[in-house]
């Protein structure tokens, strides 16, 4: 009988440091899962940005290439639609691609052959502004053709077009001794980065892209594509703002905000882009740590529950 009572005895003292540590290890869950949560959150953020990386550059892989020996056909106008053509050709989401050449042939001016996609085929056409002239009243219109001639290959600021298009345009200057000089250019649908952003998130959260200057580039909601931040209405600019000032502060890590307008607790990740655009992935708190939680918890159950049987 003693030895039993002992044994007992052992068997209690055990059961109780057991399911002692099970709940102490309970009461540890949240918080080791938000560690976990975030980590994956940063995990998921970092291949959001690496793929993001890889198709903007091969997007400028094909402006440089386009403007490679383009000056050696400039009096071949056919030649020249034939390299725009066949660049259109290469990639479906590329809206227009074009040359800016100074001077024009025989004469003064810019020469700008350029092709544009329209109506499921490809349409010649021939710029006519002379860019290579500083615009005193409008900057952003002759920006894109300066920058690229001073600072070479980039991506200018985004902006809708006159058909209400949303574009992200490369341009590079000419290969350094071009006669004439001149600049390579093409227009990026931003639809097309949209689904590269939405693929690579995934559905477990979502991403926003964004300049320095505030121009949305990527966003869930379709219609915010080109638009600036300032522009939009309070309501519907509040999440991007909560976005847009810890990014380009330089803050790291996951930063969390609550949603004044439903109560909800946001997460965001930031990742610099190589061309100085931002990206951030946000993700629900409730929803990344909602499955987890209530998992482990069923499963300290089942122990507590096999231990007392």
């Amino acid at each position: 009988m003693r030895a039993t009572r002992i044994a007992l005895l052992c068997a209690g003292i055990v059961l109780a440091l057991v399911a002692g540590l099970l709940f102490r290890d309970l009461r540890a869950t949240p918080a080791r899962e938000t560690a976990d949560s975030q980590a994956r959150a940063r995990a998921g953020a970092a291949e959001a940005s690496s793929r993001i990386e890889a198709r903007l550059t091969s997007l400028a892989a094909a402006g440089e290439e386009l403007a490679e020996g383009a000056a050696d056909l400039v009096n071949d106008h056919a030649a020249l639609r034939d390299r725009l053509r066949d660049v259109m050709a290469r990639d479906p989401e590329w809206r227009q691609s074009g040359f800016a050449f100074h001077p024009e042939r025989g004469g003064v001016g810019l020469y700008g052959p350029y092709v544009d996609r329209h109506d499921g085929g490809l349409v010649d056409g021939l710029l006519d502004y002379d860019y290579t002239v500083p615009d005193a009243e409008s900057p952003k219109r002759t920006a894109w053709y300066h920058r690229a001639m001073d600072e070479g290959p980039g991506w200018s600021e985004p902006y809708t077009g006159s058909l209400g298009v949303a574009y992200a345009e490369f341009a590079t200057s000419l290969p350094a001794g071009a006669d004439p000089a001149g600049v390579a250019w093409l227009n990026f649908d931003l639809h097309g980065l949209r689904r590269v952003v939405g693929d690579a998130v995934g559905d477990g959260g979502y991403g926003i892209v964004f300049t320095e200057q505030g121009t949305i580039v990527s966003h869930p909601t379709e219609a915010f594509l080109g638009a600036n931040i300032q522009d939009l209405a309070l309501t519907e600019a509040w999440v991007v703002r909560q976005l847009i000032g810890p990014a380009t502060a330089g803050e790291a890590g996951v930063q969390s905000f609550e949603n004044a307008a439903n109560g909800l607790v946001h997460w965001v990740v930031w990742e610099e882009l190589s061309n100085g655009w931002w990206l951030a992935v946000g993700f629900d708190e409730e929803d990344h740590l909602g499955a987890g939680l209530e998992e482990m918890r069923e499963r300290t159950s089942v122990r507590l529950a096999a231990l007392a049987s």
